[in-house]
C-alpha cells in the first residue's frame, strides 16, 4: 500500500517534469507524444561511464522505422545536463555510429540479436517499443496497459553497459529485470 501510494507520487512527479519541460505534452494528443517525453526524461536519469564535456553532443540514434520517430526528432537541441540532443536517423547500426542513446524502432525486430551482438558491453542506452525488450536484452523498454504508456528495466543489461540508472527511475518502471 505504501509503495503504491509512493509509485503514484513518483509518476507524478516525473509526469509533472514532463509537463514543465515540454508544455505540449500536457495536452498530449497521442501516446507518440508521451513516449518522446518519456524518453527525454530517461536521457536525463542515465549517468554514462565517460560523461561528455560541456561541448559534446548526447546523440540519439533513430535505428529503423516506428511511429514515434517523428515525435523523437522534435526533441533535437533540447539541452540535457548542459549538452545538446542531436538526433539521427539510422538505417543500420555498426560500431562507427558511436550513439549515446539508441532507440530501436519496431521494424528491426527481427535484428535485435545482431544488434545486441554488435552493440556488445557498450555504454549505449537502448529504448524500444518491440515487445518484451527489456526482458530480451535492452535497457529500457516502453510496455503499453490498456491505454497507459509505462516502461520495463533491464537494470542487469545497464550495469553491464557501465550505465547507472536513478532510482528515481528505477521506482518508477513497471518492472526491473535484475
Amino acid at each position: 500500500m505504501i509503495k503504491t501510494t509512493i509509485n503514484k507520487i513518483l509518476l507524478s512527479v516525473l509526469l509533472g517534469s514532463i509537463c514543465f519541460l515540454q508544455a505540449s505534452v500536457c495536452s498530449a494528443k497521442s501516446v507518440h507524444d508521451l513516449k518522446a517525453a518519456y524518453l527525454y526524461n530517461f536521457i536525463k536519469f542515465i549517468s554514462w561511464p565517460d560523461e561528455p564535456s560541456t561541448d559534446i553532443e548526447i546523440k540519439l540514434c533513430l535505428l529503423g522505422d516506428d511511429a514515434s520517430n517523428d515525435k523523437f526528432k522534435r526533441l533535437e537541441q533540447r539541452p540535457i545536463h548542459g549538452h545538446p540532443l542531436l538526433i539521427k536517423s539510422i538505417s543500420q547500426y555498426d560500431n562507427s555510429s558511436d550513439c549515446s542513446v539508441l532507440f530501436i524502432g519496431s521494424s528491426e525486430e527481427k535484428f535485435l540479436d545482431e544488434i545486441f551482438t554488435t552493440l556488445g558491453d557498450k555504454p549505449t542506452l537502448t529504448v524500444s517499443s518491440i515487445p518484451h525488450f527489456a526482458a530480451q536484452g535492452g535497457t529500457i523498454g516502453f510496455v503499453t496497459m490498456g491505454n497507459v504508456i509505462r516502461f520495463d528495466i533491464n537494470l542487469k543489461q545497464a550495469t553491464k553497459t557501465q550505465l547507472s540508472i536513478s532510482s528515481k527511475l528505477l521506482e518508477l518502471a513497471n518492472q526491473v529485470v535484475r
